[in-house]
């Protein structure tokens, strides 16, 4: 199965809350997820990740983590940025050492690490939400794992490394894998 990789915004999958919990199986302290109640879902078995919060923060490379987990693969958070390196870095990097997973590099990042990766064509016609929708939901159904780059509610500046680092003058503020989809229509 390919792995999806993407930039964009507007989707809600799942709802989280604060929360003092522990682990259990289904989610991860300080999250506690409820997942919407649907008639037709497909998810992956993939439980919560946390990531590593120097070099800027890898939560690319950890959303490319655990999507490769979701299909039995587990490579480190460091050697993922390292499968970028020498491809456009606009994000935190240090020479030898790759660069923070961002929409200027998935395809290469997917490429050093030898997997089968679709991004999104951030060249289509705008606006292109209902295009990202469907495009989202047709690799989800599909059951191939999809990272994201939403944008975070507050005064981010939404473009964190400047307008080169979002393609097609888009905006994130951080990557999130997308596991799987539910509905209360047929998938």
């Amino acid at each position: 199965l390919p792995l999806v990789l993407l930039a964009g915004a507007g989707l809600n999958l799942a709802v989280a809350e604060n929360s003092t919990g522990a682990c259990h199986p289904s989610c991860c302290a300080p999250g506690v997820c409820v997942e919407p109640e649907s008639k037709f879902k497909h998810v992956l078995p993939i439980k919560p990740r946390l990531q590593w919060n120097i070099g800027g923060g890898f939560c690319g490379s950890t959303s490319v983590q655990v999507m490769m987990m979701g299909l039995g693969a587990w490579v480190s958070e460091d050697l993922i940025r390292k499968a970028n390196i020498g491809a456009p870095c606009h994000g935190h990097h240090e020479p030898g050492e790759g660069c923070e997973v961002g929409p200027e590099n998935y395809a290469d990042t997917a490429k050093g690490l030898r997997l089968k990766a679709d991004v999104w064509d951030y060249t289509q016609p705008k606006p292109q939400a209902k295009a990202f929708k469907v495009w989202i939901k047709s690799h989800l159904v599909r059951g191939h794992p999809v990272m994201w780059a939403p944008i975070e509610k507050g005064a981010f500046p939404h473009q964190p490394y400047g307008p080169a680092s979002t393609p097609g003058g888009g905006a994130f503020d951080h990557h999130e894998p997308i596991i799987g989809i539910g509905s209360n229509h047929q998938l």
